[in-house]
């Protein structure tokens, strides 16, 4: 049994593999998951999050289990370069109000968080994830197949 799922071929064969016993581990979003772990064909092991999640609230964060390494799956609402402010400043209005309303605590369910950012919050959100990633792909010498 190999002991980890490549994840190039995706969350659904990666977590076939898994169930099917042909590697030991692997890396799925937790909301997708949590159906398998609830029948008892998997178990999860950690959440990638700082903190716990909702969804899994027993189930320990990266960080309680001593690892700093931090990863998450993350959506953003973005627009074309160029796109004219008074456009941009109402598209955050209106992804402002979605994320409070009651109609997307569904997303919590499933463990998402939806969260309110700025534009300029998004944009640094972005380049702080990124370099974060790209220190990463150096110190582990990672190189595209």
């Amino acid at each position: 049994m190999a002991p980890l799922a490549p994840s190039a071929h995706g969350a659904a064969p990666a977590a076939t593999a898994l169930i099917a016993g042909q590697v030991g581990v692997v890396f799925l979003n937790a909301g997708p998951a949590e159906a398998s772990a609830r029948d008892g064909r998997a178990r999860f092991l950690g959440v990638g999050a700082v903190t716990r999640i909702p969804l899994l609230p027993k189930v320990l964060a990266k960080a309680e289990l001593g690892m700093s390494v931090k990863a998450a799956t993350w959506f953003g609402l973005l627009g074309p370069a160029g796109l004219p402010p008074s456009i941009a400043t109402r598209m955050v209005e209106v992804s402002a109000e979605a994320v409070s309303s009651p109609q997307v605590e569904v997303f919590r369910v499933q463990a998402a968080l939806p969260v309110k950012a700025t534009p300029e919050q998004m944009r640094r959100f972005i380049a702080a994830d990124r370099e974060r990633r790209a220190s990463v792909v150096k110190e582990l010498n990672v190189r595209s197949e």
